[in-house]
């Protein structure tokens, strides 16, 4: 077996696989995943950039966000899940290493044409 330049599997040239896509350019953020934004006043590092304090717990869909932050807190309620407290706030990732609500999640996903009509709160269903 040849070796070559970039033995990425076997980690001997570190260096990432170069990906070629000419029909593809991203130039504007698009919607990655469904995401909420517990605030709990906490610091938490590796959040997304526009994120200081609470922590962002990110799945496919909202009810998994929500079953990962309470199997993490011990398979007991979460403070704050109640929308209209503020203390969670049901939202997106984006491109970016944004977290966004779903009012700017809906016109991100329009712009990025991952839906075709302009949405004033945007549901993972309506992407996935």
């Amino acid at each position: 077996m040849q070796e070559s330049n970039n033995d990425y599997m076997n980690n001997k040239y570190p260096t990432n696989p170069r990906l070629t896509m000419p029909d593809v350019m991203v130039s504007s953020p698009y919607i990655i995943c469904a995401a909420i934004w517990f605030k709990d006043g906490n610091k938490y590092s590796h959040q997304p950039r526009n994120i200081d304090s609470g922590i962002v717990v990110c799945g496919r869909r909202h009810h998994n966000c929500f079953l990962t932050a309470f199997e993490l807190n011990g398979g007991k309620c979460i403070d704050g899940l109640n929308e209209t407290n503020k203390k969670a706030v049901q939202g997106f990732l984006t491109s970016d290493d944004r977290f966004v609500d779903r009012k700017e999640a809906g016109v991100i996903a329009f712009k990025a044409g991952q839906n075709n009509r302009l949405k004033e709160r945007l549901f993972s269903e309506d992407l996935y």
